[in-house]
């Protein structure tokens, strides 16, 4: 019995785009977990996360520095205190920072201030 060459052509293809879409349905899983829509507690947790990060940034520009409280600061300062960079503190659901002046929590427009870490 010989087998038809095109019928092994044709599961090559099957498997080729098998493994394509289970690679692409890896790739979209991570991207939207990284981005945070899969739930308001992981965009909550994430952004308390970043406000968190921006509270150590402060604290490392006030030392560094030698300012007192109450001196307002801007991202543009902070930025060489943040890991990765100052784009990477984005809230995940889109509300806006405001950073307040040394010495006040940042606060997120959507999820308000990060409590203190216990």
């Amino acid at each position: 019995m010989h087998k038809d060459p095109r019928k092994n052509m044709v599961w090559i293809g099957v498997l080729l785009t098998a493994t394509a879409l289970v690679f692409a349905l890896a790739y979209a899983y991570i991207y939207l977990d990284r981005h945070c829509f899969f739930s308001s507690a992981l965009q909550q947790q994430r952004c308390l996360g970043r406000l968190r990060e921006i509270v150590r940034a402060k604290q490392e520009f006030q030392k560094e520095w030698g300012v007192t409280n109450g001196t307002a600061v801007t991202g543009n300062q902070l930025v060489e205190f943040v890991n990765g960079g100052w784009l990477t503190l984005r809230c995940p659901a889109r509300g806006e920072y405001r950073i307040n002046a040394l010495g006040s929590d940042p606060v997120c427009a959507i999820h308000g201030a990060a409590p203190a870490k216990k």
